[in-house]
């Protein structure tokens, strides 16, 4: 009786063992989300898709970001698809076409400071360059309408921005934080 139960309670743990050791995607048949993905990857994407018409290029050599394309850029509550290059974008150059900079597009690039706006972008999101250490200066091009919610908060070395003509709204705490 007593070899029975081992035996059982062996077959019982090998079955536990297996299926937790199954990934669960593959075991269940579920696709994962990307941001969920924790696999170990070689190297990082250096672009990709951030809207519907629009992609983004990481340029390593000269650390630019690069958006191309026509339309609205996506809000990135959640991460945006070059936060590994993070702390090592120094320049965003975003093309004209471009119409929306999508919520926390750039917030945390601590390295940023130069970035071009084209006279396509009527719409600058909400915490777009939140936090963005280094940026000095802006240039807010005459179709822009709209300033989001903290679009610039603690960018602590701005010292010169330009706001075209026809801004209409600049929302709360748009150049909150510590400033120089």
């Amino acid at each position: 009786m007593r070899k029975k139960i081992m035996k059982a309670l062996s077959v019982m743990l090998a079955v536990v063992l297996t299926f937790t050791a199954a990934p669960l995607s593959g075991f269940v048949g579920l696709e994962l989300p990307e941001w969920l993905d924790f696999s170990i990857k070689s190297s990082a994407a250096t672009s990709g898709t951030c809207g519907k018409n629009l992609t983004w290029t990481f340029d390593e050599s000269i650390d630019t970001l690069t958006i191309s394309g026509t339309g609205a850029m996506e809000d990135f509550l959640f991460g945006v698809p070059w936060e590994s290059y993070d702390d090592k974008i120094r320049k965003v150059v975003i093309n004209n076409g471009v119409t929306t900079i999508g919520d926390y597009a750039f917030e945390d690039c601590v390295n940023l400071y130069d970035v071009t706006l084209p006279n396509s972008v009527i719409t600058i999101g909400d915490r777009v360059f939140d936090y963005c250490l280094n940026l000095k200066r802006i240039i807010i091009p005459n179709n822009v309408t709209l300033i989001g919610y903290g679009a610039f908060n603690d960018c602590r070395n701005l010292t010169s921005v330009i706001i075209g003509d026809n801004v209409t709204t600049i929302g709360d705490n748009a150049f909150d934080g510590e400033f120089e």
